[in-house]
């Protein structure tokens, strides 16, 4: 995902090299009031990052003459092929629903090293369950402007909580995501550190959308106590967009708290093949939107804030399990091998799938999609699909959006 901005009345023009995709991609923006006055063109370049398939194309904005200002987004998505089928759907998965920031004004009194060893019993009890995820809230052991018993100024990834985090990962055989309050050199970020069952980093995101403040915001920022940019948090807005990380079950995603309000990011982690996206949130859940996110882009979400919940790909909560003990622990499992089909093309060989294979069970019969399951762990929906040469619906509407933008460029 990368972003542009200019604030004048400008013509755009997204271009693509024609060589190496790790050739750049340019951005140019003339500034057209100024081409008027100097009689030339005025052009800056934007290097975009990381190079995109993006194909070639141009805007023209018609503005009005009484404005000066104009304000231009730009958003590439790289779409690539969805992680190979892993023979396994069920995951299981446990959210620590103590609430963001340490579990300030949620669940927790305690001091961060506290809340941190309850993290640890939380984490040790959902490894009983044969858990394959544990997600922690936003700002899991507090943050700067915290009171201070949950204030926690910030340390790099490769600093102590993330280090003693990964022993419980490596100890427990589970993967966790871990948010915190990260400082990178003078910098700081709100950042997810994805960690693998072995106790290693297997990457981070750190959150697009920090939340910016209230109408009174100045650039740079510099209104005390209003939003996430501004003094004591300061955090950086992430110019690297959305990753997804493969674990041991399958593909995933992370956005947090205030990206929910952000559509490009959901429909870049799904471009990105993601099976499910986590959610660590200072927001109450479930919130309204992942309804829509979940069925739109067809994955799973886990959604942790306080209270947590987990809501499928068909946009309904999932069922969860009340863990005797651990009120804060939100518990389900998801099924990622849960595949839908389109309608289009596609009957006569859904048809011949189900006849011949009586483990393939229909759950949504549509229209428009068919959502097809496997009854038995032994068996896996997406490699029927690939071995009946079935399109997914995710494939058919990546195909079409190809097809459509090249032929657009044909006529």
């Amino acid at each position: 995902m990368l972003f542009a901005a200019l604030t004048v009345a400008c013509t755009l023009s997204t271009i693509q090299p024609q060589h190496s995709l790790q050739s750049e991609i340019t951005c140019s923006f003339s500034d057209a009031e100024n081409s008027r006055q100097k009689g030339k063109d005025v052009s800056m370049n934007v290097t975009c990052t990381p190079p995109t398939q993006i194909g070639q194309g141009q805007i023209d904005l018609e503005l009005d003459q009484k404005s000066r200002e104009a304000y231009i987004d730009v958003q590439a998505f790289k779409y690539v092929p969805k992680m190979a089928a892993q023979g396994r759907g069920n995951v299981r998965v446990a959210g620590l629903a103590f609430g963001a920031d340490g579990g300030c004004g949620h669940s927790n009194s305690k001091s961060p090293e506290a809340h941190f060893q309850m993290a640890v019993e939380y984490i040790e009890k959902a490894a009983t369950l044969g858990t394959d995820l544990v997600v922690l809230p936003e700002n899991a052991f507090g943050r700067p402007g915290m009171p201070s018993n949950c204030y926690n100024p910030g340390e790099p990834v490769d600093g102590p909580l993330v280090t003693a985090m990964r022993g419980v990962a490596k100890n427990n055989s589970v993967n966790i995501v871990l948010p915190i309050h990260e400082k990178r050199g003078s910098l700081f970020y709100n950042t997810a550190v994805v960690i693998n069952r072995e106790g290693s980093i297997v990457g981070t995101y750190s959150k697009v959308f920090p939340v910016f403040g209230n109408m009174s915001q100045t650039l740079p920022p510099s209104v005390r106590g209003s939003g996430e940019v501004n003094s004591p948090d300061s955090v950086t807005p992430s110019l690297a967009g959305v990753s997804t990380f493969d674990l041991d079950f399958g593909r995933i995603a992370v956005l947090i708290c205030y990206d929910i309000n952000f559509p490009e990011l959901w429909h870049q982690a799904e471009a990105l093949g993601a099976d499910i996206v986590v959610w660590p949130s200072a927001m109450a859940t479930p919130d309204p939107s992942t309804f829509g996110y979940a069925r739109i882009h067809q994955y799973d979400i886990v959604c942790i804030g306080a209270p947590g919940n987990i809501m499928t790909r068909r946009g309904i909560p999932n069922s969860q399990q009340n863990i005797t003990g651990f009120p804060f622990m939100v518990y389900g499992v998801v099924d990622i091998d849960q595949t839908y089909v389109h309608w289009d093309y596609n009957k006569e060989k859904v048809d011949k799938l189900m006849s011949e294979n009586s483990w393939v069970t229909m759950t949504e019969p549509g229209p428009p999609f068919y959502l097809l399951s496997s009854t038995d762990d032994h068996h896996s929906v997406r490699k029927a699909l690939e071995t009946y040469n079935i399109e997914t619906n995710r494939g058919y509407v990546h195909r079409a959006r190809h097809g459509l933008n090249v032929l657009r460029t044909q006529t």
